[in-house]
């Protein structure tokens, strides 16, 4: 056989006595094995170093422990296999051509999946990435990946960008062991890389259904970022710990000149604001504003005092990075978001990009008005409808190193759910200061680290949102 099973990557097995083994990985809980006969024993050793094939792993139980407990080494290789914690690798007399690896425990593999003459296409989900050294195959829509490791594997998987059948293939490449071939695609379609094409070239992908309506990057975003399938190290991981600090609480804009900004009463506010059922009744995007009365600095100030300023700042010690508690949630009290007003029109403060200060509640100018100031306005204009042109847009910043330090595979998903939650919080202070306010569904990150000089990878632009003076006449939706 050319199909050699081996414990997939990350497995540790270590012997606790003469017939016991524990299995150890960083993503699931120990598992220990008792009274294991000499055979299962050997079975155990073959598959965490190098691997075998199915004969020659029963050959082992044989000369070990008898032909007469054959039926219990089935039932425990297949309780491996079922866990997910076998990986499959296929090979060609004695070189590795390619491999599948589990990485969720939904994963299933089937010996025989291959119709010879189903015609069969690489899914629009797959794509391929360096691992290691190795080319690796992954999909949102598998529960496996599959490592390329010799030149037949990229051959054919090259082919299937059009579809084909194993018939094809094998006439194709006649230089290939068609039983390689057939292995190589039963891995892929265990893997859900390849997809069956229909008479009319349709797939489950393409046709009319929930599959057909995802795109390839958001697909991947919901799979890889919440926990189901994959294997990646999830949470609160503390990776960077002892590696390197966290990115400090507030941002430092050191050598710019701060601006005091003015603070409300917040306890005549508690007095006469509107109560909160109705501030949350009325809540409406509103994208008109008055332009002879434009936003002022004491509201604007006001506005980021209620919605996002620094309420308490904790210092937990050590390498520990500080947190803090803010009118909005963030994930962890870690509160890596940052608010830039882009001023377009505020009476009694210039045109500009600025940093708010949380903590101190000051604005720093970043960058004085220019023509790329105006064209991230222009494009927050046209975001919003070409109703009014923006007062005063906020671009949301994320710091994502404040959230990598502690968190892994979930941290831009994170992130977007702050940013959600400090658009309601903003929306919300808005409507009880009776401004007009909207969030953004998109901008350009780009163009906001060209105007800022801010490092696209370590602090970018993931929300925009509009303020300014509200028309009575305006529309509301």
């Amino acid at each position: 056989m050319n199909l050699r099973l081996r414990f997939r990557n990350g497995m540790n097995i270590t012997k606790v006595s003469a017939d016991s083994v524990v299995l150890k990985s960083a993503d699931m809980n120990d598992l220990h094995y008792k009274g294991l006969s000499s055979g299962i024993l050997a079975v155990f050793d073959k598959l965490s170093n190098g691997g075998a094939d199915e004969d020659a792993l029963s050959r082992l139980v044989v000369e070990h422990d008898g032909s007469a407990k054959l039926f219990g080494y089935y039932q425990f290789i297949y309780g491996l296999t079922s866990s997910a914690l076998i990986a499959h690798h296929l090979y060609e007399d004695s070189q590795p051509i390619a491999a599948i690896m589990p990485i969720a425990r939904h994963y299933k593999f089937e010996q025989k999946r291959i119709d010879p003459d189903q015609v069969y296409q690489f899914s629009k989900f797959a794509y391929v990435r360096q691992e290691d050294g190795d080319f690796v195959i992954e999909t949102p829509r598998g529960c496996a990946k599959v490592y390329l490791y010799a030149e037949p594997a990229f051959t054919l998987w090259r082919t299937l960008a059009t579809g084909h059948s194993l018939n094809d293939l094998a006439a194709l490449y006649d230089e290939l062991d068609s039983k390689t071939i057939k292995q190589f695609l039963n891995l892929l379609l265990n893997a859900e890389m390849i997809v069956s094409v229909a008479e009319d070239e349709s797939t489950i992908e393409t046709a009319e259904g929930a599959l057909e309506m995802w795109d390839f990057h958001d697909l991947l975003f919901h799979a890889r970022s919440r926990q189901g399938r994959h294997n990646n190290p999830y949470g609160g991981t503390y990776r960077f710990r002892g590696r390197k600090q966290s990115p400090p609480l507030v941002k430092s804009y050191a050598d710019h000149e701060p601006i005091a900004l003015p603070k409300p009463d917040l306890d005549a506010l508690k007095q006469g604001d509107a109560p909160f059922t109705a501030v949350l009744e009325s809540r409406r995007s509103r994208r008109t504003y008055q332009d002879d009365a434009p936003l002022t600095f004491e509201q604007l100030g006001h506005f980021l005092y209620r919605a996002a300023r620094v309420q308490q700042m904790h210092q937990p010690g050590g390498d520990m990075p500080d947190i803090s508690f803010r009118p909005h949630p963030g994930g962890g009290a870690i509160h890596e978001l940052n608010l830039y007003p882009i001023v377009g029109k505020c009476e009694g403060l210039a045109g500009g990009v600025y940093y708010y200060d949380p903590l101190n509640h000051t604005l720093k100018l970043v960058t004085p008005h220019n023509e790329y100031v105006q064209r991230l306005l222009h494009i927050g204009w046209m975001t919003a409808d070409r109703r009014s042109f923006p007062q005063v847009m906020f671009g949301i910043t994320s710091r994502f190193g404040r959230l990598q330090w502690k968190y892994e595979s979930m941290v831009y998903a994170a992130t977007l759910k702050n940013v959600g939650a400090l658009y309601q919080t903003m929306y919300l202070v808005a409507e009880a200061m009776g401004l007009a306010a909207v969030g953004l569904g998109g901008g350009n990150s780009d163009l906001f680290g060209l105007t800022t000089g801010l490092d696209y990878y370590e602090e970018s632009l993931v929300g925009e949102f509009l303020l300014g003076s509200r028309d009575p006449n305006g529309q509301e939706w």
